[in-house]
Parts: structure tokens; C-alpha cells; sequence
């Protein structure tokens, strides 16, 4: 690969040099090519001819790919806009790193032929990612081809200089970008510099306006100074963050961000607390994951009055309840935590269960396929609070849920959904669906077993358990055919039928017919199910 340095000439030759590449073996074979047929460009769909590069990372279309192409296509008789496109999928997913000390690379399709090299040359979209620190030379070529688009500008510093010339190249680039610049990531570590990435923003910029940056990302595990200007970034929206919070910048207006990420900050419910009151306009917000063990204080409730989506990637469960305790949010929004329980002092039902009080359904369904300790997925529906969606990993069993643990929270449900496979025993059973007294839908997937012992909970049960319940499903799940119509008998005789029973054709371990029906003692026969996988069943 050549050393592109800082000459010109062989800087601006070097999209006419050729890339390694891995070679998409399959194209001929998904083309349905013939040997020695040669493709017509004009009876090539614009899906047909991409369809075979979908199928694989894009990064590694490499010039080896295309010259294969080119035995069984003219590509230089290709459309244009399907040129551009092709160009534009190398271009997105490029190696990271265009520009290093060893040289500059350019994705290979980019000097394929003259026509190609003239739209890519001629394409502005293709040039508006830009990897910093680059040579100027390039960098100009860079910002004259993107024209006046939006620019993606990422700047990572580990391989850079730590020099003040480099310090201030890297400057002086950004600064030619200011217009223009609409996402910008920073990369930053004092192991490379000698100077903060507040204090490096800070000299370079003063009070010099982002006129059009939206997103800016920063990476960095540096204990920012005291700001010493405020930076001016008026249309600021996305502000994604990962370092330690306390570290969080001071340098930046926070009333226009609508989105927030903290990521790797292992910080305390209460800092998290005391941030979140300077974002009023937060629509948005992504908490990282903390394994710091938790400090419980006692922080005013945190009123976000915009807020559509709070989301929490793998953390104790412990700093999420006393976060979300705190936070008074629109009904509207949603939440979804990735929790786990792991030396936590909160157990499940402390957690969900006053938030289930406050809804009518509550579903719970495996997060992962079927193992032997996959967490749960715990959604709520209210109306008066926001939806939640909960990933729970329990200690000890995961596999299993404390259903009557969880029951005595049951008692405002109407419908209840619950994909488990390990139920309790009878008498926990029985006790659990004592808490069921308003629901109207019981959906119900389980192993055979777990599902007989459900129905002699309710055929046992003192008194009469969900005296609403009108609609079963019990969709893939086996049941013997006998138990269910004694439990759909029971019901009608205590006048409270069932008026809907959805179930899967052959999950009836019985091969006679067997009676469900409750118009008459019982009198309908599995057999009419023979023409569908799940049917429902208007009793």
C-alpha cells in the first residue's frame, strides 16, 4: 500500500491505485451466469445486480470483486445511478482509518475504469465522511468534492503526533469544517496529548459558532478542566457520551439536546440525578451500564416533561429502581432496562411490582431462545403510567419467575400473558390466580405438565378464581384433551364460561375425539381443527 505522506502528486494519484479486497465467490452462482455468457447492463434490475453484494459486509467489495464482475458485465455501460450506488455502499462501510501514517485508502471501486472514477469524483455524497487527523492536501480534496453537503468529520488522536503542530493541524481543519460539520466524534486520551480535549476545543475555538452540528459524540477518559468558554453549538440535538460522569463537559449550551447517551460512566443514581435537570427538553435518554456498588441518598423527583424513551443497557438493578423512582415522565413515553439481579438488594416484585398495580396487562416471554438460564422479558401496558419493557435476570434459578411472589401486584389486571415454562406447585398456583379477580384474557404457553396443574388449580380452588375470565389461549402448548374439557365444563356450570379458547391443532395428547364444547355437557371433537396450525374457538 504507498506511503502517501504529504506530496501532492502522489496524493492526488492514489485514486487510481488498486486495494486489496476478499472476493464475493457466490455472485456467478446467485446470478445464474452460464460459461462464457455475458450479461446485458440493460436487463439488469437495479435489486438484481446489488442483491448478491447485500448479502455481505461491504467492506469488502474490494476491486477484486468488481474486476471479477466486470468478466460477466460491461460496467462501464452501467446506469449511472446504479454506479453511484455501489460506490456509495463501498464508500459507507470502508475500513476505518482512510487517512493513517502508512497511506490513504480509498475504497477500490472508486478507480475502477475512467467512468467510474469520474462519478466518483463528481459524486459529493461520496465524499462528506471524513477520518481526522489526515494531510491537508487531502483534507481539501475532501471538503471540495463534498461541495456544500453536511459533513461526518470522526477524530480519533491515538496515532496522531502529540506535538503542538499536530495539535494545531488538527485545528486548523476542524476549523475550516465549522460551517458545515453536522456530526462530529471525538476520540480523545491524555495517554496521546498533553492537553485536555476541554482545554484543546477551548483554544481552538473560543467563541466560534457550530453553525449545523446535531451529534457530537465524545470518548474520552480525561477529567475535563474547568470550561474555560462555552461553546456555541445552537442546533446541538444528539449528545452521546462515554467517560466517567463527573467528568462530564461544562463547555456546551445542554437546553437543545433532545437525545442523550451515557455510556461506561459507573456513575450514582444521584449524579445521574443531577444531570438529567439540565437537559428540560430531553426526549431521549440511554443510561450505561454500572457495576459501582450503589449509594442510596434521597434526590428530589426529576420532572421530564418531554421525555419519549428511557432506555438501560446491562445494569444492577439496584440504580435503575432509584433512577426511575425519581423521574416523573408523560404516560406517553416508554421505558426499556436491561437489568439483572446479581448482588442487589431489589428484589423482582420490589422492583415491577408497584408499576404493575398501575396496569392493565402485564406480559412476561423469554428474552433469548429456550436455555437453561435465559432472562425474561417483563412488559406493562397502563394508561396512566409510561409502557415498560423489562429485562430481568434472576439470581440463583433464572430460569424460573416467582409467580406468587409477583401475585399480590395482580389484583388490577385484565389480561395477563405468560410464556414460561416452569410453573409452581398446586397450592402456589391456586394462591396465585386468587389475585387474578379482574382478569378477562389469560394467554398461557408452558410445558404439558405445568399446564395440567393450572387446570386442577382452577378446578380445586375454593370459591371462584377469575370470575371475569372469558377468553384462554393457549396457543403451543400440550394439554390433555379430557382436563380441558372438564375445566371449560366447570366454568359453564358456575355460570361463568369461557367464551373464546385459542389452541394448536395436535398439541391434545388424546387422538379420539374429546368434547370442549360447553353448549351442550360437552359435545365438539378435535377434528375440526385439522386445516390450521391455531385456531380460535367461539364457545
Amino acid at each position: 500500500m504507498p506511503d502517501v505522506g504529504y506530496k501532492k502528486k502522489r496524493d492526488l494519484a492514489l485514486l487510481d491505485r488498486e486495494c486489496e479486497g476478499v472476493l464475493v465467490s457466490d455472485w456467478k452462482l446467485k446470478m445464474n451466469v452460464q460459461p462464457r455468457q455475458r450479461i446485458s447492463p440493460t436487463s439488469l434490475s437495479f435489486e438484481t445486480f446489488l442483491s448478491p453484494l447485500y448479502e455481505h459486509n461491504v467492506a469488502q467489495v474490494s476491486l477484486k470483486i468488481v474486476c471479477d464482475l466486470l468478466q460477466f458485465v460491461d460496467a462501464r455501460r452501467l446506469p449511472d445511478e446504479l454506479i453511484l450506488d455501489i460506490l456509495a455502499r463501498c464508500a459507507k462501510d470502508h475500513p476505518s482509518g482512510r487517512f493513517s501514517p502508512k497511506g490513504m485508502f480509498f475504497p477500490a471501486a472508486f478507480c475502477l475504469c475512467s467512468k467510474w472514477r469520474k462519478i466518483a469524483i463528481q459524486s459529493p455524497s461520496l465524499w462528506t465522511d471524513i477520518s481526522l487527523p489526515m494531510s491537508s492536501i487531502i483534507f481539501n480534496l475532501f471538503l471540495s468534492r463534498s461541495r456544500n453537503l453536511p459533513l461526518s468529520i470522526d477524530v480519533d488522536i491515538e496515532d496522531m503526533p502529540s506535538s503542538k503542530e499536530a495539535l494545531d493541524s488538527l485545528g486548523s481543519s476542524l476549523r475550516q469544517s465549522l460551517a458545515r460539520v453536522s456530526f462530529l466524534r471525538m476520540v480523545w486520551s491524555p495517554r496521546h496529548v498533553e492537553k485536555s480535549l476541554n482545554v484543546f476545543l477551548s483554544d481552538q475555538f473560543g467563541d466560534s459558532e457550530f453553525t449545523t452540528l446535531s451529534c457530537f459524540k465524545i470518548d474520552s477518559y480525561d477529567s475535563f478542566d474547568e470550561p474555560i468558554v462555552s461553546l456555541n453549538m445552537p442546533r446541538l440535538e444528539i449528545l452521546d457520551y462515554s467517560s466517567h460522569i463527573s467528568s462530564f463537559p461544562k463547555f456546551m449550551d445542554t437546553s437543545t439536546i433532545i437525545d442523550l447517551s451515557l455510556a461506561g460512566t459507573d456513575a450514582q443514581p444521584d449524579e445521574v440525578l443531577d444531570l438529567l435537570c439540565d437537559f428540560p427538553c430531553l426526549e431521549y435518554f440511554v443510561m450505561g451500564s454500572s457495576d459501582e456498588p450503589v449509594l442510596i441518598g434521597s434526590h428530589d423527583v426529576v420532572r421530564l416533561e418531554k421525555l419519549k424513551m428511557f432506555s438501560v443497557s446491562e445494569c444492577h438493578v439496584d440504580p435503575v429502581d432509584y433512577v426511575i423512582r425519581h423521574l416523573q415522565v408523560p404516560s406517553s413515553a416508554y421505558m426499556r432496562l436491561d437489568t439483572w439481579e446479581f448482588n442487589s438488594s431489589v428484589s423482582l416484585q420490589d422492583f415491577i411490582g408497584p408499576y404493575i398495580l398501575q396496569c392493565h396487562e402485564y406480559n412476561i416471554d423469554p428474552a433469548r431462545p429456550s436455555g437453561s438460564s435465559q432472562p425474561f422479558l417483563h412488559s406493562l401496558s397502563s394508561k396512566s403510567i409510561c409502557n415498560m419493557y423489562i429485562w430481568y435476570e434472576a439470581k440463583g434459578r433464572p430460569e424460573i419467575v416467582s409467580l406468587q411472589e409477583l401475585a399480590p401486584y395482580f389484583i388490577n389486571l385484565s389480561v395477563i400473558k405468560l410464556d414460561i415454562q416452569i410453573l409452581p406447585s398446586v397450592p402456589e398456583l391456586i394462591r396465585t390466580i386468587s389475585f387474578w379477580p379482574n382478569i378477562v384474557h389469560l394467554g398461557i404457553h408452558t410445558r404439558e405438565e405445568d399446564f395440567e396443574r393450572l387446570l386442577e388449580a382452577f378446578r380445586i380452588s375454593p370459591g371462584l378464581p377469575c370470575p371475569l375470565l372469558e377468553s384462554l389461549d393457549c396457543t403451543r402448548t400440550k394439554f390433555k384433551a379430557e382436563s380441558m374439557g372438564q375445566f371449560l365444563a366447570a366454568r359453564k356450570n358456575r355460570g361463568v364460561p369461557i367464551q373464546n379458547l385459542t389452541f394448536t391443532e395436535g398439541f391434545a395428547t388424546e387422538t379420539e375425539s374429546v368434547t370442549l364444547s360447553t353448549r351442550h355437557t360437552a359435545k365438539t371433537a378435535f377434528s375440526f381443527l385439522r386445516e390450521h396450525d391455531t385456531r380460535e374457538y367461539h364457545l
